[in-house]
């Protein structure tokens, strides 16, 4: 697995982790563009900014919520367990053009 996929997939996890705003603003900024598009079931938001009030808002909503690593990092799917609720879990589908996401929570 390419160092750099290793990366932005961890710093991806990072930024819902993070509870310090200046600390999760600069990875959003690493690992979302200024046109970013996130969608789940829940919420639809584009840029950077809106990026992170969803965060803000999860994380207010559900304060325990920590993601994770399922597994190791692979080129085309990567897995994560969502805690507290480690039934419910997040695909992250990495191309040679970026992220795409897919969520459920």
């Amino acid at each position: 697995m390419s160092e750099r996929v290793t990366n932005l997939v961890q710093n991806y996890i990072a930024v819902w982790n993070e509870r310090d705003a200046g600390k999760r603003r600069r990875l959003i900024d690493d690992v979302f563009s200024d046109e970013c598009v996130y969608i789940d079931p829940n919420d639809s938001v584009a840029g950077r900014d809106a990026i992170e009030r969803l965060v803000e808002a999860l994380q207010a909503r559900l304060p325990d919520l920590r993601f994770s690593l399922a597994g190791d990092v692979n080129a085309h799917w990567i897995c994560h367990a969502v805690a507290p609720a480690p039934e419910k879990s997040l695909v992250r589908d990495v191309d040679d053009y970026g992220l795409t996401a897919t969520g459920f929570l």
